[in-house]
């Protein structure tokens, strides 16, 4: 990893400091879950198909966004060289 002088120095490091404690969070989420299922063996979580949002936001969305259809098949071609 190159760290250059200046703003971007920081930014690099900056970037790097938050992956290592995002890192972390996750292996100690992960030490909290082994006894967990130990204790509660039957307890499992489900997520939902669809739930309302826990805040909305204040201002009006300014971005309409335009829906994409995508449609499944069992034939795909491959385009051409």
């Amino acid at each position: 990893m190159v760290f250059l002088n200046g703003e971007a120095g920081l930014k690099n490091i900056g970037v790097l400091a938050f992956a290592r404690v995002v890192k972390l969070l996750a292996n100690v989420t992960k030490l909290v879950a082994y006894p967990f299922h130990y204790l509660f063996p039957d307890k499992r979580f489900t997520i939902p198909e669809r739930a309302a949002p826990w805040w909305r936001s204040s201002k009006p969305a300014g971005v309409k966004l335009k829906s994409c259809v995508w449609r499944e098949v069992e034939r795909v071609t491959y385009p051409a060289d």
